[in-house]
């Protein structure tokens, strides 16, 4: 193609092999005129919309791809940068729809789909979206095979909001950037896997499972059926149960809480529950030692499995240090349904697997103790317990030392030894 082209209403197939790229459409303008239901669909190729290549009803500089009644189309391994406008025409009944058979679709700068985005095919195929600005999305339809995956890519430092999920298929989060859902997605059949950036949630997410396997899961809202196989899963919301094979489940958000309505397993892994400051204890219902608030889990009457595997950390801010003194009791468990499993065997196995540790979330971390110190050597008589339906740690804190107190007793420590050798 070379100059202009106007096309009639109707379903047009542009063909190409794959030599053609961007560049090649650089001059082209599309115009569809008078266009009531028709589709515009490539293949083998790959077609660029700019402002500049506007396909629109009026083909000039600066236009945008607007008033379309019928779909953009990307099938047969094509495909498509767009930073347009694709608008939904309401009284077209859902047309205007960005579709992506197979292939990828890119949204650059600019690009705001008003439509569905909708990934389709009979037959296994890569379907790819791919965000690489800011954006927000109204609505991703999945009509392919229950066992056959699309995906949405968000590149690093970017964020798109997504309204909701709906239909039958896997879809499959990558980039290093952010996927925000805030609406209801409910009874989708298929799987929705996280392999890296984040999925921030803040809506209700109900797959047949979702899959964390790299970056960060936050759930604000309502999510169903999480298996943890790596990266970080933390929120303040509800959790309709939970499995953690690998990676780390983090209790609200420092410290925060969370509620179940289903199990929670916990095969392997890391459940880390953090102790927040003094400024935060007059707002909270669950408070720790005087002055404290730590995370929480409420099971709502569920079971609870922690398995042997299974680290459980005490995490706490360095400016908590100079008042770690005296008695400590923490609920991290309550409304346990299976209480009654946990043993004295059980309970021994879990001290075993648990530690302190300074964490870095609070400013003012105390000279002389790292982010990420052990602080194991300042607790005293530590145990779990039972409490009707509740999980209770509870313990001592010595004095912290002061930096230079630890110093020399470790100066001390080195020469006393010394001493002995020479003996």
């Amino acid at each position: 193609m070379t100059g202009a082209e106007y096309l009639l209403a109707g379903k047009y197939q542009l063909i190409h092999d794959s030599a053609y790229n961007a560049a090649d459409w650089s001059s082209d303008v599309l115009s569809i005129t008078g266009c009531d239901d028709g589709n515009l669909a490539w293949e083998n190729g790959v077609l660029t919309l700019t402002c500049t290549n506007a396909w629109n009803q009026a083909a000039e500089d600066g236009a945008t791809i607007s008033s379309i009644a019928g779909n953009l189309v990307v099938m047969g391994g094509a495909g498509i940068i767009f930073n347009g406008v694709l608008s939904v025409d309401a009284a077209q009944q859902g047309q205007g729809h960005l579709i992506i058979d197979s292939g990828v679709a890119y949204l650059e700068q600019g690009a705001n789909v008003e439509g569905n985005v909708v990934f389709t095919g009979t037959q296994q195929a890569d379907r790819t979206l791919v965000a690489e600005v800011d954006t927000s999305l109204n609505c991703v339809v999945l009509a392919t095979a229950q066992s056959e995956s699309s995906s949405i890519e968000v590149s690093n430092g970017q964020e798109v909001e997504l309204a909701s999920v709906a239909g039958t298929g896997s879809l499959t989060k990558d980039g290093a950037g952010t996927l925000t859902h805030t609406g209801e997605s409910t009874g989708v059949q298929g799987n929705l896997v996280v392999n890296e950036g984040k999925l921030l949630n803040s809506g209700t997410l109900a797959f047949d499972k979702i899959e964390l396997n790299g970056g960060q899961l936050e759930n604000q809202g309502t999510i169903t059926g999480v298996e943890i196989n790596g990266g970080i899963l933390s929120g303040s919301g509800v959790f309709g149960g939970l499995t953690m094979k690998a990676g780390q489940l983090v209790v609200g958000n420092s410290p925060g809480f969370q509620q179940y309505t289903d199990a929670l397993r916990a095969e392997g892994g890391e459940l880390v529950f953090s102790v927040g400051g003094v400024a935060e204890a007059a707002t909270s219902t669950c408070k720790g030692w005087e002055s404290t608030v730590y995370s929480n889990i409420d099971m709502g009457g569920n079971e609870l499995h922690l398995g042997a595997d299974t680290t459980l950390t005490i995490a706490m801010g360095g400016s908590m240090l100079e008042n770690l003194t005296g008695d400590f009791s923490m609920v991290l468990f309550s409304n346990v349904g299976n209480i009654d499993s946990f043993t004295d065997g059980v309970l021994a196995t879990l001290l075993e697997n648990t530690r302190f540790i300074v964490t870095d979330e609070e400013a003012g971390v105390r000279e002389g103790w790292e982010a990420g110190a052990d602080l194991s050597s300042l607790v005293q008589n530590v145990a779990y317990s039972v409490s009707g339906t509740s999980l209770v740690l509870s313990g001592q804190f010595a004095a912290v030392p002061e930096p230079a107190t630890a110093t020399l007793s470790l100066l001390a420590l080195a020469g006393l030894v010394m001493r002995r050798r020479r003996r």
